[in-house]
């Protein structure tokens, strides 16, 4: 998404005489895709340092570049934004038939999909027939299996070649659904009398954000060609960006 942002602001600029391109041009294009991908940025969820960094960084750019701001005070748009945090970084936690708990980590071997403030311990299932699904965590193997069980099961871990990270997984009520990676997959479909403590808590933060607008005017103002894009991103996911 920063590639095509920028590679797009780059063709459309080039066209414009009010805006000075050479910010734009061979090696600058990369320089601005590293530095908004980057890790010093941690993710730029929005409301974190990495966040307001890429703005002040946006804001730069488009003053460097000769671009007008929308409004006469400024470039930034404010508006309420509302997030979720997580009071904790553990979700779940995985026992083996005595009670050991086995290590898996946040982030690297599981992820939400979605979530709902609850806790409870039940057992982990491979049986798709278990008459005991509503009160255990089945295992599956892919997406596609989930809308099978998704009034049936307490919980859903389901394989995931990428666990993916949602900025919107919290829901008032319904199953929760986390993603696993293979490894964690294969222990859990091939270890039996196993229990799963789920435990989500969260809370709501609500503040101001930004957006970071821009104006180049044209010949002709009864149309307008707006361009846009995210500079914001997920976060972290537990150590990883």
């Amino acid at each position: 998404m920063v590639y095509i942002i920028v590679f797009a602001l780059s063709i459309i600029f080039s066209s414009c005489s009010t805006v000075n391109t050479t910010n734009l041009q061979g090696d600058s294009i990369n320089n601005h895709i590293r530095y908004l991908s980057s890790d010093s940025l941690q993710g730029r969820l929005v409301g974190t340092d990495g966040n307001k960094k890429a703005e002040d960084y946006i804001v730069k750019t488009f003053k460097d570049l000769g671009i007008q701001p929308y409004s006469p005070e400024d470039y930034l748009q404010t508006y309420k934004h509302k997030t979720l945090v997580f009071n904790n970084n553990s979700l779940i936690s995985i026992a083996n038939e005595n009670k050991k708990q086995v290590s898996f980590t946040y982030g690297e071997d599981y992820l939400e999909s979605a979530v709902v403030q609850d806790s409870y311990m039940c057992t982990v299932t491979n049986d798709k027939n278990d008459i005991n699904m509503n009160d255990s965590f089945i295992v599956l193997n892919n997406n596609a299996e989930i809308g099978n069980f998704i009034s049936k099961a307490k919980g859903i871990l389901v394989k995931s070649e990428t666990l993916k990270k949602y900025t919107s997984s919290a829901r008032e009520k319904g199953t929760p659904i986390i993603q696993i990676s293979e490894k964690m997959y294969n222990y859990l479909s091939n270890t039996s009398n196993l229990s799963v403590t789920y435990n989500c808590s969260y809370s709501t933060k609500k503040f101001d954000a930004n957006n970071v607008i821009g104006l180049i005017p044209g010949s002709k103002h009864e149309k307008a060609l707006i361009l846009s894009a995210h500079f914001d991103h997920v976060g972290t996911v537990g150590d990883y960006i």
